[in-house]
């Protein structure tokens, strides 16, 4: 496995901080990445590692330092990014979300003048 595994996006949501026990508590982050397909990746930070998303905003564009951990529970895998580390990058615009422009009616027409395909 790589020694450092980091992954760039935009941050489109940043969770609530929650107390799973007495002496475990976590907060997420949520990005969402510049790929053809995007994806909306969840980002956990636990411990004393929550208070780095204190100063993050929403629209930013980052890059998060993680660890990838898995577990089995009751016959069933799962598999959680916990960060350690968020750096904001300051010479990228953000990520704009995707449009799809219309085409005027002439570049829809083929050459016999409709845009039927056949």
């Amino acid at each position: 496995m790589a020694d450092k595994l980091s992954i760039k996006g935009r941050v489109i949501k940043i969770l609530d901080t929650v107390l799973v026990s007495e002496k475990f508590v976590k907060r997420g982050l949520v990005i969402e990445t510049d790929d053809t397909y995007q994806q909306s990746i969840k980002i956990d930070f636990t411990q004393s590692t929550i208070v780095m998303l204190d100063d993050i905003k929403e629209g930013q564009v980052v890059d998060v330092f993680f660890n990838l951990r898995g577990n089995e529970w009751q016959g069933k895998y799962y598999v959680n990014l916990n960060g350690w580390r968020i750096d904001v990058i300051k010479d990228i615009k953000p990520i704009p979300k995707a449009s799809v422009e219309p085409k005027s009616v002439n570049e829809s027409q083929n050459e016999y003048g409709d845009d039927l395909p056949f």
